[in-house]
């Protein structure tokens, strides 16, 4: 965790498992036009790190049973946030910075959330890592399938198929990029799809992004997962202002 000068901020917050520049998947990408860059809000407000830290929300307001991880999902540090599959997107370093993971890890089917939290110099600064971010959402293949792959401690990650969708919004007065992300891992047995909800948006200097996510029971379609992780996604944004 680095720590900084007050001013500026970069918020992500967020629920993954699994996601180095660049989209991962087999499904051909079709053709699409690399946004314009967006313009920050002459009037958005500055925020300071003091402003950041006491606002981001407690565990117990986010789930009953989440404890802190000391692992993090992959793609998700101090600088970098998780996309599209195995496509983490780096952003610049910030004045300041904190990442979390918080998990219910007493049954199968427990939430978890992680969050991304920094302070940049000023809103151009934020801005920017908020276009790069946005790009590599809406570049996102909507499916594909990722290979298993060799992990550090003789760990291996299976395989997976997923499907990955995006809409752009905004909440409290704050700009936002919206992901669904499902994922089923090409493996044995009725409990392999995990439902993620990832958020990225900006205000001001502060650009937010947030990870939600659970295993589906069979049969389930993941929407009450949205639904929570627009409810925990809205009390942090009324809190930080």
């Amino acid at each position: 965790m680095s720590a900084h000068a007050q001013t500026g901020l970069l918020v992500i917050s967020a629920l993954l498992a699994g996601v180095t520049a660049g989209c991962g998947g087999d499904e051909p990408k079709a053709a699409s036009k690399t946004p314009s860059p967006s313009t920050a809000s002459p009037s958005a407000p500055t925020y300071a790190e003091a402003q950041l830290k006491s606002a981001l929300l407690p565990p117990q307001d986010i789930g009953k049973k989440l404890r802190d991880q000391r692992t993090m999902p992959q793609g998700l540090s101090e600088q970098s946030v998780p996309t599209c599959p195995d496509s983490p997107v780096k952003v610049a370093e910030p004045q300041w910075s904190s990442i979390r993971h918080l998990a219910d890890t007493s049954s199968p089917y427990g939430t978890h959330y992680a969050q991304f939290a920094a302070v940049y110099g000023d809103a151009a600064a934020a801005q920017r890592e908020f276009d790069k971010i946005r790009t590599a959402a809406r570049e996102c293949p909507a499916k594909g399938n990722v290979e298993s792959k060799k992990l550090s401690n003789n760990r291996i990650r299976l395989g997976y198929g997923y499907t990955w969708s995006m809409r752009e919004e905004s909440i409290e007065g704050w700009r936002l990029v919206r992901s669904s992300f499902k994922k089923t891992a090409k493996a044995a047995g009725k409990s392999n799809t995990l439902s993620f909800a990832m958020d990225y948006g900006i205000r001001g200097n502060a650009l937010i992004a947030s990870l939600y996510w659970e295993r589906l029971p069979p049969g389930d379609s993941g929407d009450p997962i949205s639904k929570y992780a627009t409810d925990i996604l809205t009390k942090q944004l009324q809190k930080i202002g």
